[in-house]
């Protein structure tokens, strides 16, 4: 699980991470990735804190898909509140109302 060797991937534009042993430590321990635009992120372990910090270390992230059954309300409130993706795809989630208002009015001022 070392997601700090990642750093080899520095041009890398697209990234499929999947694994339901990776934790919030492997996910803060990411190098940024300064070219990725497309991450699908699947992880069981982690949590918004987790997943929140290795979504900061992809500035120019455009699509992003969040499959798993651990995503709701409060992921989506949490860690998508500063992001500005072009395209959200969260299948298999229980996002419900106050999680589909806070990706259709954007992040909270």
């Amino acid at each position: 699980h070392d997601l700090a060797s990642l750093d080899v991937l520095y041009e890398c534009r697209q990234l499929v991470v999947e694994s339901d042993e990776l934790s919030d430590a492997d996910l803060t321990a990411m190098p940024e990735l300064p070219r990725l635009e497309i991450l699908w992120l699947k992880v069981d372990r982690a949590t918004s804190a987790g997943i929140g910090a290795a979504l900061k270390l992809c500035p120019k992230l455009e699509t992003v898909h969040f499959p798993g059954r651990g995503i709701d309300d409060e992921f989506v409130v949490s860690v998508l509140q500063n992001a500005r993706f072009k395209f959200l795809f969260l299948s298999d989630s229980s996002v419900g109302d106050r999680g589909a208002r806070s990706i259709l009015t954007g992040p909270a001022r």
